[in-house]
């Protein structure tokens, strides 16, 4: 019995060790899933909701993004990015501890970087200038270890 418990202890620590606490690493652009060990992600309804400062932008234009837990839910980590079919586009900045990727481009994916509990993660997005589409932002959230929820799609945000 108390090698058994020994051994859930070890493989707990060895979890919360291997676990991204300082943000997404850019290998995982794009399946944007944390991969946490022993955990698969949520299916349900998410929580959480990415909002704009507008719903239409023109190109090159700068919006607001906020991510949000809904009532009392705080997020321990995620990952976003804007996207046009599955090429993530623009570029993100932020006046928060903020970690910028580059998948396919210059700071086009944001994460955090740090898994401290937060109830709002506020982003700036600039569109690319020479672009008029439709761009829905894939974001996926980490509520703790072993709930989280995978390339969610945010509202459409149209550039025109």
């Amino acid at each position: 019995m108390k090698s058994s418990l020994a051994c859930v202890v070890l493989c707990s620590l060895v979890a919360a060790v291997c676990a991204f606490k300082s943000g997404a690493p850019q290998r995982q652009c794009e399946a944007m899933r944390p991969y946490h060990e022993g955990s698969e992600p949520q299916t349900g309804r998410a929580p959480y909701t990415v909002s704009f400062s507008k719903s239409k932008i023109a190109p090159g234009e700068r919006i607001s993004v906020k991510i949000t837990g809904e009532g009392n839910e705080k997020l321990k980590g995620f990952m976003i990015q804007a996207r046009v079919g599955d090429t993530p586009v623009g570029k993100f900045s932020s006046s928060n501890s903020i970690k910028l990727l580059d998948c396919s481009g210059t700071s086009n994916t944001a994460t955090h970087t740090s898994n401290t509990p937060r109830a709002r993660v506020n982003l700036f997005w600039t569109a690319p200038k020479d672009l008029t589409e439709t761009v829905t932002f894939k974001y996926t959230i980490v509520k703790d270890y072993v709930t989280y929820w995978v390339a969610l799609d945010s509202p459409k945000l149209t550039i025109a």
